[in-house]
């Protein structure tokens, strides 16, 4: 909660605040929980630079750019809560680096939409 008020109020994104409070952020941690489970190591990289997709490996940069750019989406169209706050910077380099067209966005945005009202549909009878 310190961490999201301190986010807020500083108006900056909730990874930031965490790393200034707490030395670590949500990827990071995210990654050492998915390596303790034996986890791909593209799938590690993907959670752990998942808001700065660069950092990742040349063989895993794709897959943390795929998981970058879905998660910008989400958070611009208030789809689930990741819990990181408002956006960050967004980087439009990743569109051309995985071969899309920002004239594509309207198409992704109602494949989105589409998938997330099969997710909630299907959360609701696993809760029932």
């Amino acid at each position: 909660r310190k961490v999201w008020r301190g986010a807020d109020e500083k108006g900056c994104t909730h990874a930031a605040a965490e790393m200034v409070d707490l030395k670590i952020d949500h990827g990071e941690v995210g990654a050492l929980l998915l390596k303790c489970w034996n986890l791909p190591e593209a799938v590690v990289e993907a959670v752990a630079y998942h808001h700065e997709p660069d950092r990742a490996s040349p063989e895993n940069r794709c897959l943390a750019q795929t998981v970058y750019l879905a998660d910008m989406i989400c958070t611009q169209m208030g789809i689930g809560d990741g819990g990181d706050g408002p956006a960050g910077e967004y980087m439009f380099g990743i569109w051309d680096d995985l071969g899309l067209h920002v004239d594509q966005f309207s198409e992704i945005v109602a494949k989105v939409t589409e998938e997330a009202a099969r997710s909630d549909l299907l959360l609701n009878l696993v809760k029932k």
